[in-house]
């Protein structure tokens, strides 16, 4: 059986949160979250049951950190309780300079922080672990809230990705666009 930390990143520890590999207990909420009709409005599905849940880490568990097409969930959790409250995820797109990152967050964690904080993480450990170039972010078109943020970490908005019943928008961050707003700061 594959240990359940099984990135040599994980965890990271921030001010609230931790970001770690996702554990077999986490699914009911990560179900319960990912139904919420609110958050699943900005996503590529219209409802998520604990099935769902459960053939998402069967598919998870194995895969290792950084190979080229994978999808890599992190869990995020509460540094205080270990309660998972979000997800993100890391695309290793096969571009060995850049990757896609993209973030989800249970609904009573909006607006205190944690996306900011969780994000923040995850571009360090890009940029500065991986050594990464670029990152993208794909965001639901009327997703403001995603859009606010990622625009306040730095990210420009360069297009739309796709238009219809489903818009996207295109955010990207350089490294060294970051390298100079976090020396700035």
């Amino acid at each position: 059986m594959m240990p359940e930390h099984h990135c040599r990143h994980l965890p990271i520890e921030c001010k609230h949160l931790l970001l770690r590999d996702f554990r077999r207990s986490d699914l009911a909420q990560f179900a319960a979250y990912r139904a919420n009709p609110d958050i699943a409005r900005y996503q590529g599905w219209e409802d998520f049951h604990i099935g769902d849940a459960e053939e998402f880490f069967a598919i998870q568990l194995p895969l290792r950190f950084g190979v080229a097409g994978s999808w890599y969930q992190v869990a995020i959790a509460s540094l205080e309780t270990d309660r998972m409250i979000g997800d993100c995820v890391i695309h290793f797109t096969g571009d060995e300079t850049q990757v896609e990152i993209g973030f989800t967050l249970a609904p009573e964690a909006h607006g205190r922080g944690f996306a900011f904080e969780a994000v923040s993480a995850l571009i360090e450990l890009v940029f500065n672990t991986l050594g990464k170039q670029r990152i993208i972010a794909i965001t639901h078109a009327h997703n403001d809230a995603a859009g606010r943020l990622l625009t306040r970490l730095g990210f420009d908005q360069c297009e739309h990705a796709s238009e219809g019943a489903d818009p996207e928008r295109l955010h990207t961050l350089h490294r060294n666009q970051w390298e100079a707003a976090i020396n700035t700061n």
